[in-house]
């Protein structure tokens, strides 16, 4: 699947545009409605009596349920371990579709989808994938769609229309990877200055721009991906600010990639930050849309800071040398800016396992390594 960081990829009051001087029009917002749905997004969540984790349970409720908020929470805050995270979080008052009353830890809960984001995803389907033309089509439905709801619902519209633009590309390459006729279009990547580039080949590059893909040549391979903030002109001013910032980081990441050729085209300083930006926004947005696809981006990009890439490695293949200035000055920057974040605890971590034999990969730290994705 192709990569878009507004998908995976992850998720204020609305930002409405500047009227004119003399304008004495007014914008009208749908009101919220009076009742909130909350989701289960975890599986065996208890509904409890009392908010605490020693509560008397009452129910049990699998990933994908629903219950409605009753809009409490308590004063007190826990800490509980969900699929390798700790989430420190209040406890919320809901009742079931049953009528039963409880409390459930909030850290478990989500938005759940507005029956407009049903609606709208149905507008998407029947849209042909094979035509690129689709991804300019769906960016006009999602704007109608979204006129006047509240920055929560399109918010939620942003997965749906994340997922079909993927969909899109994945299309628009399958059929570029059976063509036989690619060599002119691989040729502009990389043509010679003064060469003239084929006009059919350029032709059909812009199309591709016109409908927000652009060419890419990973790894040797003709590739197309979605334009870095395709959706933002369109969706920008129309979600919360945590859904404008997450756009935004992610055009500029994917603006400039920080891996190809099993190698780091960034350097370790820059690779570190990546990750302690995402500490920060999930710090501002704990229940964000997008939190997995986050989760998921920023374990990759620890990962490659701790022991780098194939072709970028940290450390000597055999293990016997030292880890390298770059990557030790990375760490250092971390602990010294960053030490509490979630990156900086990893790399305290890592640091007091391979400092003490000079800053080498010992069987410990490689035994850290070989677990990493499933402790962190």
């Amino acid at each position: 699947m192709v990569f878009a960081c507004a998908t995976l990829w992850s998720c204020g009051p609305k930002q409405q545009a500047p009227a004119s001087a003399d304008s004495t029009a007014t914008s009208t917002v749908a009101p919220e409605p009076t009742e909130k749905w909350l989701v289960l997004k975890y599986d065996d969540v208890r509904l409890r009596a009392t908010p605490s984790k020693g509560g008397e349970v009452l129910a049990s409720f699998k990933e994908g349920d629903q219950v409605l908020d009753l809009k409490e929470r308590s004063d007190n805050q826990e800490t509980v371990v969900l699929r390798g995270e700790s989430i420190t979080a209040s406890w919320a008052k809901v009742r079931t579709k049953e009528g039963l009353e409880g409390w459930i830890f909030s850290g478990t809960l989500g938005a759940a989808p507005d029956p407009s984001i049903a609606a709208f995803a149905a507008t998407l389907a029947p849209l042909p994938t094979d035509d690129c033309k689709s991804i300019q089509t769906a960016l006009e439905a999602y704007a109608v769609a979204m006129k006047g709801k509240s920055t929560e619902i399109a918010d939620q519209a942003v997965r749906p229309l994340s997922a079909f633009l993927d969909r899109v590309a994945d299309t628009q390459n399958g059929k570029l990877m059976q063509r036989p006729d690619t060599k002119a279009l691989e040729e502009l990547m990389y043509i010679d200055e003064g060469k003239t580039p084929d006009p059919k080949a350029s032709a059909e590059k812009k199309a591709w721009e016109d409908c927000g893909l652009q060419l890419d040549f990973p790894e040797g391979m003709l590739y197309l991906i979605l334009k870095p903030g395709v959706m933002l002109p369109t969706v920008g001013t129309m979600v919360s600010d945590g859904m404008r910032r997450y756009l935004e980081i992610c055009k500029k990441e994917d603006a400039n990639p920080w891996s190809e050729d099993a190698g780091l085209i960034i350097t370790p300083k820059e690779l570190a930050d990546r990750c302690v930006s995402w500490d920060a926004f999930l710090k501002d947005y704990p229940d964000f849309s997008f939190k997995t696809e986050i989760i998921e981006k920023r374990k990759s990009y620890i990962s490659s800071l701790l022991i780098g890439e194939n072709n970028t490695p940290a450390f000597e293949y055999d293990g016997k040398k030292a880890a390298s200035a770059e990557f030790k000055a990375a760490w250092e920057w971390v602990l010294k800016t960053n030490a509490g974040t979630h990156t900086g605890k990893i790399v305290q971590e890592w640091c007091d396992m391979i400092k003490p034999g000079g800053w080498k990969m010992t069987p410990k730290s490689q035994k850290y390594i070989d677990g990493f994705w499933n402790a962190n």
